[in-house]
């Protein structure tokens, strides 16, 4: 160390006057050791380690992470020195992370280091050899190791040769073995093994660190440790007990009796919630069924302070929400078939173009927003655009116009040619309607045709694509007494009715902006506007109509997202998806403040 660090020794004879202290640099002493003041014992400290070696310097890692190893050592020669005293504290620190005693037994040691629910398990064993000759292996060897009613995540492999901390693959892996037979696939066993072998027969140069040795006859020593182990945990299988209605464990090694055959251990049932959700850092609400602190508030309509409504349906009453979007009861709703992949099954379809359409869309899908919307809890509306949607222990927002112009658009292809009608009474003109979104944008189309010009032109062309409109998509565009008008509007989502406000940009878009020539793009053109005539749009002034907004978001489009909506990959990037919090996160945040 003296090469690689600043060492300082400080040591006291019993009976001398004072103590000695030396230093040393690049394995030089500074100068001859100073008297000073101090306690019998030596005193060895370690500064500044490979100040001189930068590349060495620059391989270590973080503190925190070079401290768990530090500690790690000193925890496993701990149990092997049990007549030295350890103690190891992080520097600034008051309270030592390890204070380990002059103990009596290794037993005792291990309980101060490793905690009393491992010592309670814990089983001596021992193995042995004759005398030391090539032919005849000299060993002895002293281990600890944890019984069949104990079981920890990771496995803990301590090993000593001749006083040495060191690894021993096959050694490691013969003993886990033994436990196969006794412990739960899940579970992994705690072990100390101290090894005493003649220098000779130890190969320490098999490893660049030495952390891993080699040692002759390994066979038959590997052997012997094995079989001592696997005795102590047969003779350990009568003793146990068992709580009935446990589940059923590792099968029992075949030459055990039946009476040493290890049972099954039975696990603690989780009584709490907390418990049951796996400890606060997973304690969310995933039930659906949940009801929202909304549902407990009425908000007037005369725009009154909202009350709460104690007893008498506990706010469950419906609002009435009125031709925007007429919801149906859960009830009453005719149950939807499910396709292969989990969603509600589209109409039947024998065109090529629409079927490559719709296969085109499961393809793209996002498997993860897949999985959010399916299995997500509607939390509120943020604002009346965005919705809060938890899922697992995170929290999302979710922008409702983006999503549900997909969803309509996607709807308009999944019920290609089956889609019910939804009436206009009175029917709409359609020649004012595209005249009024002309005159709209007349900045914007600036040198083209006149309004009146073009007004007439889409009447014709929608008046002549009108049979195909009415047959694949529900539009129903005629003429009465040389006007054409717009009839009727699919009714693609059940309970849910577009807002008229859109109509005039609607008819223009479909008349100018659709490829007619191509089959495939003009279904999917014509799905496209028919998405943006559906979407979400922001509710009108008024409590009343906030609070049917907001109860259709809940319980008739995000219903249908759920069903029906294969979200495009892109919308995980753009924000129409965005992960706002997360429940682990925001323990570690609290946990550190």
């Amino acid at each position: 160390m003296s090469f690689v660090a600043r060492l300082t020794v400080t040591t006291m004879q019993a009976g001398a006057p004072c103590a000695l202290r030396a230093t040393y640099t690049d394995g030089v002493l500074d100068h001859a050791p100073k008297p000073c003041a101090g306690v019998p014992g030596t005193c060895v400290a370690v500064e500044d380690l490979f100040f001189n070696v930068a590349t060495r310097r620059k391989a270590l890692k973080g503190a925190a992470e070079e401290y768990g190893r530090v500690l790690d050592c000193v925890q496993r020669y701990a149990c092997l020195r049990t007549d030295v005293a350890f103690s190891v504290r992080k520097q600034g620190e008051a309270r030592a992370d390890l204070h380990a005693p002059a103990a009596a037994s290794r037993v005792d040691r291990v309980r101060a280091v490793f905690g009393a629910a491992l010592a309670r398990e814990l089983l001596p064993f021992a193995a042995s050899t004759g005398a030391a000759s090539d032919a005849a292996p000299s060993f002895a060897l002293d281990g600890l190791a944890s019984g069949p009613a104990y079981g920890c995540k990771r496995a803990t492999f301590i090993f000593f040769i001749n006083g040495r901390l060191v690894d021993c693959g096959p050694l490691r892996r013969a003993l886990e073995s033994v436990y196969t037979a006794v412990l739960p696939k899940a579970d992994h066993p705690w072990l100390f093994l101290a090894m005493q072998l003649p220098p000779a027969h130890v190969d320490v140069n098999t490893h660049p660190t030495k952390a891993e040795v080699a040692f002759l006859h390994a066979d038959e020593l590997v052997a012997a440790a094995a079989s001592a182990l696997q005795a102590v945990l047969q003779a350990a299988n009568g003793a146990r007990t068992y709580e009935p209605g446990a589940a059923t464990g590792a099968p029992a090694p075949s030459h055990a009796p039946p009476s040493q055959k290890p049972q099954a251990r039975s696990a603690p049932q989780a009584s709490t919630q907390r418990e049951r959700a796996g400890g606060d850092h997973k304690l969310v609400r995933t039930d659906a069924r949940a009801e929202r602190l909304d549902a407990f508030v009425l908000r007037p309509a005369d725009g009154g302070a909202p009350q709460l409504l104690l007893g008498r349906g506990r706010g469950r009453e419906e609002p009435h929400l009125g031709g925007e979007a007429a919801a149906v009861p859960r009830s009453q709703r005719p149950r939807v078939a499910s396709d292969e992949a989990g969603f509600a099954a589209a109409s039947p379809c024998e065109l090529t173009s629409v079927c490559e359409i719709r296969t085109a869309l499961d393809a793209a899908a996002h498997p993860g927003l897949v999985e959010l919307l399916r299995r997500h809890t509607y939390v509120g509306m943020a604002t009346p655009s965005l919705a809060l949607l938890q899922h697992g222990t995170k929290l999302y927002l979710a922008s409702m116009p983006r999503l549900t112009r997909e969803l309509f658009t996607q709807l308009a292809l999944l019920r290609f040619g089956a889609a019910p009608q939804l009436p206009l009474t009175p029917p709409a003109p359609v020649e004012d309607l595209v005249f009024e979104a002309c005159a709209a944008a007349a900045a914007r189309s600036e040198g083209e045709s006149p309004p009146a010009e073009i007004a007439r032109m889409a009447c014709e062309l929608l008046l002549a694509k009108a049979p195909m409109l009415r047959e694949y998509f529900a539009l129903d565009i005629g003429e009465t007494g040389g006007r054409v008008e717009l009839r009727a509007l699919p009714a693609l989502c059940d309970g849910y009715a577009p807002s008229l406000l859109g109509l005039p940009e609607f008819l223009l878009r479909l008349a100018c902006n659709t490829d007619w020539t191509a089959e495939q793009v003009c279904f999917a053109d014509i799905a496209r506007h028919l998405g943006a005539l559906h979407a979400l749009r922001p509710p009108p002034p008024g409590a009343t109509a906030l609070q049917d907004h907001e109860w259709g978001v809940a319980h008739v489009l995000l219903p249908a997202l759920r069903s029906h909506l294969r979200p495009p990959a892109p919308f995980a990037t753009d924000g129409t998806v965005l992960q706002v919090a997360c429940l682990e996160q925001l323990y570690k945040v609290f946990e550190r403040c």
